[in-house]
């Protein structure tokens, strides 16, 4: 491996991890968006509104020619990239009503097994026994710090249906995403046009108006809105450039296993923030998981074209 293919891995891996360290603070930002009184729809329409705002005026700054593309390549991410987001958030949905929070975090997260053989076939990645030995020990240490073991873990027939639309969903926006950049379409540009394509479905039910209706009947107006300006800038701008930019640098499937850091984040945040016991078996899965990802980078496992 050449040293730029080494710390592109290096990088790629970097922003995959701190992507998935923020979407561990996820849970909280909506949870507290929902003790305000905003409702599902509106907090789901919301993190699309904050995106495209901040993007779309950033590429207006810089380089407004760059929203100028290709208008299949525009009609593949717009329309591609929004129905896929939306099925995902809903089959997402439909998976918790059918099994533990902690199986389908698991089950979620093998999709990457899924989308390591796509991406050799498509962009003709190698498939390594380094990729392949990090990520299973991804999986094994994720499973240990989700306790999908506990009497309290369950799965119904039906959900095994909804983990299929999940992979599919992951598997799908990854590659179009892998794609996308492929073709040299602006990151920022990308970032827009995806979500957009996600809002204008949305908004089919909970259009800005809306939104901001539920957040001017809040009791609390200025403590909302700070909730919601701190949402916006980890769990949204700042997620989908560290996202994408890993996207750009490595296999997509090392991107979306990075996602392991998200149930971990949770893990510790509840350990320091609401008192949540942390059992030995779990501290093990996170040192696994850690140990996953600096096998992944030693062995320099990805990127070999």
């Amino acid at each position: 491996m050449s040293d730029t293919s080494k710390s592109n891995l290096t990088k790629g891996i970097l922003y995959g991890g701190l992507a998935g360290i923020i979407w561990g603070t996820l849970s909280i930002f909506i949870s507290l968006l929902k003790n305000f009184g905003m409702s599902d729809i509106a907090v789901s329409s919301l993190g699309p509104m904050i995106i495209i705002i901040f993007y779309g005026i950033k590429t207006l700054v810089k380089n407004p020619k760059a929203f100028k593309i290709c208008w299949k390549h525009l009609l593949i991410v717009l329309v591609g990239g929004g129905i896929v987001n939306a099925l995902t958030y809903y089959s997402y949905a439909m998976c918790l009503n059918y099994m533990g929070a902690g199986v389908f975090s698991a089950l979620d997260f093998s999709h990457v097994f899924i989308l390591m053989l796509l991406s050799s076939f498509i962009f003709k990645y190698k498939i390594t026994k380094g990729k392949i030995l990090s990520l299973s020990l991804a999986v094994v240490g994720m499973v240990m710090v989700l306790n999908v073991f506990s009497p309290e873990a369950f799965i119904s027939p039906m959900g095994l249906l909804w983990i299929a639309v999940d992979w599919f969903c992951n598997c799908a926006i990854a590659l179009l995403l892998k794609w996308a950049l492929n073709n040299e379409i602006d990151n920022d540009v990308l970032i827009t046009y995806y979500n957009l394509g996600a809002a204008l479905i949305y908004w089919t039910v909970c259009p800005p108006w809306a939104v901001v209706g539920e957040i001017a009947a809040a009791q609390n107006i200025a403590l909302l809105v700070a909730t919601i300006a701190a949402y916006g800038i980890f769990t949204q701008i700042l997620t989908q450039y560290v996202w994408v930019k890993s996207f750009s640098l490595v296999d997509p499937a090392i991107t979306n296993m990075m996602a392991a850091f998200s149930p971990i984040t949770a893990a510790v945040l509840g350990y320091f923030m609401f008192g949540q016991v942390i059992s030995w078996i779990q501290i093990l899965g996170i040192a696994v998981v850690i140990a996953a990802v600096v096998i992944l980078n030693k062995t320099g496992a990805a990127e070999e074209l």
